[in-house]
């Protein structure tokens, strides 16, 4: 069958690893290996939009797996995710962190949009929009990022030398689709600290 996110499309990253696995950047072929592969065709749509909202958002893992329904919305014709604390159980890193991220066209055109109404009809709008839940000291993405290890090992990448989940939101600086000054909105970072903010982060 056909997969619809064969359609994702990224420009090469520049490469700019840094002093831990967070800050590994993903390379081209290194996602198109993840995303053509069986493994992740076959993982739940929760884990796939989770993936593509942290590499076209910029988002931290747990920022993505604990989005609720109703912080997704569209607001004068642009939709928007919400990342806030403002729902029960949710966390951010910092209060700065707080921040409305435009959904990227190529995730409308995949179905995301179609994929958070389908959820809404058969849920309150106040449950959160994935299924993955909070471990017993609040973490968000505990489970998914144990999962998308387990993702890596089975796809043979080397533990200790690869990228992670977190990588993404790293990878999300360097792309060259996006300008600087709008990626530095979306992250709510000023453009003159962006780089070692990243370095940091």
């Amino acid at each position: 069958t056909e997969n619809p996110f064969d359609e994702v499309k990224l420009t090469k990253p520049a490469n700019q690893a840094g002093h831990d696995l967070a800050r590994l950047r993903w390379q081209p072929h290194q996602i198109k290996q993840v995303l053509n592969s069986t493994a992740f065709i076959d993982k739940s749509h929760d884990f796939k939009w989770i993936t593509l909202l942290m590499m076209y958002g910029g988002l931290r893992p747990a920022e993505a797996c604990q989005l609720h329904i109703h912080d997704i919305e569209v607001k004068d014709g642009i939709a928007l995710m919400n990342i806030t604390n403002a729902s029960a159980g949710q966390q951010l890193k910092t209060e700065q962190s707080k921040r409305k991220v435009p959904i990227h066209q190529q995730l409308i055109e995949l179905g995301f949009m179609d994929f958070v109404k389908k959820r809404a009809d058969r849920a309150s709008k106040s449950k959160p929009l994935f299924h993955y839940q909070p471990s017993h000291d609040g973490n968000w993405s505990h489970t998914f990022c144990r999962e998308f290890g387990k993702l890596l090992d089975q796809l043979n990448f080397t533990a200790g030398k690869r990228p992670t989940a977190y990588s993404f939101r790293h990878t999300f600086i360097d792309q060259e689709i996006i300008p600087t000054d709008f990626r530095t909105q979306i992250i709510k970072i000023p453009a003159k600290d962006y780089l070692d903010h990243f370095d940091s982060d």
